[in-house]
């Protein structure tokens, strides 16, 4: 909640809008003590630093051809890992049921849509070539694109959320124990790529400690909370496997997170033993289906709301021309923002109105991603960082010399 200090500030900069020569009188006075506002874009370094995942960027498509020679081969390579690549990105973005109904674009289509591309692990021979593709997308290509096609889609990235996968078969239940072939199958899926970042525990003694199994199926927030911490996480996914004795495999899921209400999900299928799968091949096709109810659990709470929207004005509290500056650049980077604009600003208090798509429980959320908590207080929206970035130590003033 604002303190009183908070809301006298906001009510002076609220007096100041009436007067434009007030405003530029604040204006003046920040600038005269902390110099001229730049301008911050998501392309700058430090942009780029805070950028933990990019949606758009599309890492590790692998190719293999084989052609009449090796160049050809190559050049054949380049033109099918963007395709595959503007194929997985699709995927990453749009509802499963939607995705079907997307008409794919000309490979010449792809490519001008693609900001830059590099390659990784190339191996060749005189007629085959193989590599690793990363391809980077224009965003604003994307969403056009997409928005053609009228399917809705969501780019919002999650902050990570680490896996807790707990084993129910045979009357136990087990999360930490060597054997446990259900957390075996979520290693397999590691580096997972998709809008949200998967982190798996070591299983140490800390672990140990930290969450039983019995916490993690009661969902024990405190509990959950001390092993994201350990982990950098912001939450985790709850994944409970159950195998029957007929050899089924069915999964119940749940996102946990500190903010927000819990999502609980089913894997979309159920895995079977018998001649077409064994043990360790039904545990990985849950943990895939899993995996994919997140993805889609997530994408169904944060699609893009183009038709909707509305603008609100906050009060955000700073410690610093650089603060402020740190808060704009994350604010450039969440999706459903559509644009900031600075009414005031003190030493103390910037005053801004944010326009975004969606509804205000979405940019919320959108913007907890970034570390920012928007809430209400009374008449006024309050925006807080929940971290800081680190500012670089003042140097401190030399003591004089004797005799001066």
């Amino acid at each position: 909640m604002a303190d009183g200090r908070l809301k006298s500030l906001g009510n002076i900069l609220k007096r100041g809008l009436k007067a434009s020569s007030q405003v530029l009188g604040v204006l003046a006075v920040f600038c005269a003590i902390f110099g001229d506002l730049p301008t911050v874009s998501a392309q700058t370094p430090q942009a780029a630093a805070q950028l933990k995942f990019d949606p758009f960027w599309v890492r590790g498509v692998p190719v293999d051809v084989t052609a009449g020679s090796v160049t050809e081969a190559r050049d054949r390579s380049q033109t099918e890992g963007r395709v595959a690549a503007f194929r997985r990105l699709v995927d990453r973005m749009v509802m499963p049921v939607d995705a079907g109904k997307i008409e794919m674009p000309s490979t010449n289509q792809i490519i001008e849509m693609i900001y830059e591309f590099s390659v990784t692990n190339e191996r060749s021979s005189a007629v085959r070539y193989l590599a690793d593709m990363n391809v980077r997308f224009n965003p604003n290509a994307v969403r056009a694109y997409l928005r053609t096609q009228n399917v809705p889609f969501a780019e919002t990235a999650s902050r990570p959320l680490v896996v807790i996968p707990v084993l129910q078969e045979g009357g136990a239940t087990v999360l930490w124990q060597d054997g446990n072939a259900w957390k075996d199958a979520w290693v397999k899926l590691m580096p997972h790529d998709g809008l949200v970042p998967m982190v798996m525990p070591l299983g140490d003694l800390d672990d140990v400690t930290l969450l039983s199994a019995e916490q993690a199926i009661a969902k024990d927030a405190a509990a959950l909370k001390r092993i994201a911490d350990k982990y950098g996480a912001v939450g985790a996914i709850v994944a409970v496997a159950n195998m029957s004795q007929g050899g089924n495999v069915t999964v119940s899921v749940a996102d946990v997170r500190a903010l927000g209400a819990p999502w609980d999900g089913r894997a979309s299928s159920t895995a079977a033993l018998g001649a077409i799968a064994s043990r360790e091949e039904a545990f990985t096709a849950a943990a895939i289906d899993a995996a994919r109810a997140v993805e889609d659990g997530w994408k169904q709470r944060n699609i893009m709301k183009f038709g909707q929207g509305g603008k609100i004005t906050t009060l955000i509290p700073v410690t610093s021309l650089a603060d402020w500056s740190s808060i704009k650049t994350r604010l450039s980077q969440i999706p459903v923002v559509e644009r900031v604009d600075m009414q005031a600003i003190s030493r103390a208090l910037v005053q801004a109105v944010i326009t975004f798509a969606g509804d205000e429980a979405q940019l919320q959320f959108a913007l907890n991603q970034r570390e920012l908590n928007l809430e209400k207080d009374g008449d006024m929206w309050l925006l807080r960082a929940l971290t800081r970035e680190p500012q670089s130590p003042v140097p401190p003033t030399a003591a004089p010399a004797p005799g001066q």
